[in-house]
């Protein structure tokens, strides 16, 4: 959200390019039969 509004965008725009990312993963879930997985880089080291 907020990466978007410091493009320009407002409230609304910004709110609905957020929905369209989340709707467009469930159908991808849907369709693919698969369940959410977070991606973390596997060859960053976290600061400990």
């Amino acid at each position: 959200y907020d990466r978007q509004r410091a493009r320009g965008k407002t409230h609304t725009q910004a709110l609905l390019r957020l929905a369209r990312q989340r709707i467009s993963v469930l159908f991808a879930m849907l369709r693919d039969g698969t369940f959410y997985e977070s991606r973390t880089p596997k060859d960053v080291e976290l600061a400990t």
